[in-house]
């Protein structure tokens, strides 16, 4: 009730995931997912489309050491077929194609050995573009930037017309990872990708730290990465 009465645009958590929606090679399920597009149906509701390639990914994809190019097939898959199914919806104008590409500390996020549960980031396994303009300083510093997100980007934008694309981030307002996101942001739209908006997945709960909480510094931060994205 709370919802359906106080919410005019919600973000299902999980449930448009490859964890949910692609659990293992045989099964696809679209029952959760096209669950919450009735209720944003019969309540008036946008739908940010949270099912980005991200390092909750389905448990076959993390754990069976696949190639490069097994990840490269598997990726397009589920992003292709996300696109088709809901692009076009009237109540879902955004789509996050990705999330979580940089690390805390400012580097990629890396696939893991023994890794927790339902956490793991194997696409960085793709590879790495090379032969990155010098002016991109922050995606020098880490080797390039990372092919699975051009790939992302690259079906996504050819299997919508409507969806708005969104890279999204968590974590604090740290210089060195939003200078990434940026520098990630020009770069692909330099390369002919679209990009629509940036999102902040803002888990302030884990940052009330005297450096990383809502200080005035981050809210300042925030707001000069708000105009920077206008």
């Amino acid at each position: 009730d709370l919802l359906s009465s106080e919410f005019a645009y919600i973000t299902p958590d999980n449930d448009f995931k490859q964890t949910v929606i692609h659990p293992d090679p045989q099964t696809w399920d679209w029952a959760i997912s096209d669950d919450w597009v009735k209720i944003a149906e019969q309540n008036g509701q946008l739908i940010r489309l949270h099912g980005p390639i991200s390092p909750q990914c389905s448990e076959w994809v993390m754990n069976d050491y696949r190639s490069p190019e097994q990840l490269s097939r598997n990726l397009s898959e589920f992003m292709g077929a996300l696109c088709r199914r809901y692009d076009g919806h009237p109540n879902i104008p955004w789509m996050d194609v990705v999330n979580e590409v940089v690390g805390m500390k400012g580097g990629w996020n890396q696939p893991r050995k023994n890794n927790v549960k339902g956490y793991e980031c194997p696409w960085l396994t793709i590879g790495l573009k090379k032969g990155i303009p010098s002016k991109y300083k922050a995606l020098h510093e880490h080797g390039g930037m990372p092919l699975f997100v051009l790939q992302a980007f690259e079906v996504a934008s050819k299997n919508t017309k409507n969806l708005k694309l969104i890279i999204n981030q968590h974590g604090p307002m740290q210089d060195f990872v939003w200078d990434k996101i940026k520098e990630m942001v020009l770069y692909l739209r330099e390369s002919g990708h679209r990009v629509d908006g940036i999102g902040w997945q803002a888990h302030i709960q884990y940052f009330e730290d005297k450096e990383w909480g809502l200080n005035s510094r981050n809210l300042n931060y925030l707001g000069e990465l708000i105009d920077w994205a206008h």
